[in-house]
């Protein structure tokens, strides 16, 4: 199993930080999160191997009565998991990878929320859209609280939600978590055929007070914030198996 991964040139883009020493240790953290998503690049199946992928009438530990069951708890979480990011998914590559083996990561270096509508359509189309949809966007700017619906509506039914918040000394950062951190009580979801779709929010803006080795810009994390960051998320798919 392996993992995706779909890039625009580091430098260039990571250049909008500006031409400065911290731009060269950004860039760094960045390239090593590439290398180590690009090593495992081979795609696994977008639903877990072996028995019925999506069990509808039992219910697990820490699930609603009754919830539909989009995560299977007995199968590895990484191969039922898709990752859109920017380029601190692309840094925190390597932390992704090792907690959550088989893990899809889909990120671009200064990609924005309202890229991800399009993406996770097209992924759901050619059938790589895996169960649990990571959203890891908000570092490069703001977005309408609409696109929230665009990005489920571009899922359809059978996907539960992860909205990670950002992190970076950016005017808008405060506006963007505030709408993801709202997602918590689902107040602004609308109904699919399906019911409301499982959401759990992986607030890295929170736990960043943690990581000790930033890049000098303050946003892109090193090999231990990168643990960081991939623990808030595997901890946020494994709520919404239950775990």
């Amino acid at each position: 199993m392996g993992a995706v991964v779909a890039v625009i040139a580091v430098g260039a883009a990571v250049g909008a930080l500006g031409r400065s020493p911290a731009r060269t240790q950004a860039e760094d953290y960045v390239t090593a999160g590439q290398e180590a998503i690009e090593a495992t690049s081979d795609v696994g199946p977008t639903r877990p191997s072996g028995g019925s992928p999506h069990p509808t009438d039992q219910d697990s530990p820490g699930r609603q009565s009754g919830q539909r069951e989009i995560v299977d708890p007995r199968a590895p979480l990484g191969e039922q998991t898709t990752v859109i990011g920017d380029s601190v998914t692309l840094a925190s590559g390597a932390g992704l990878l090792d907690v959550l083996p088989g893990i899809d990561i889909r990120a671009e270096v200064g990609a924005q929320m309202w890229d991800a509508p399009d993406l996770v359509r097209r992924l759901r189309e050619a059938g790589d859209l895996r169960p649990v949809v990571v959203i890891a966007l908000g570092t490069n700017g703001d977005f309408h609280s609409d696109v929230i619906d665009e990005i489920l509506d571009a899922a359809g039914s059978g996907h539960a939600f992860v909205f990670v918040t950002a992190h970076a000394d950016r005017d808008w950062v405060p506006s963007v978590n505030a709408k993801l951190r709202d997602l918590r009580d689902l107040r602004d979801l609308r109904d699919l055929p399906g019911g409301r779709p499982p959401v759990a929010v992986a607030d890295w803006d929170a736990a960043a007070a943690d990581v000790t080795d930033f890049a000098d810009d303050g946003i892109h994390p090193g090999p231990q914030g990168a643990a960081v960051f991939a623990g808030l998320v595997e901890d946020a798919v494994g709520s919404l198996a239950g775990r």
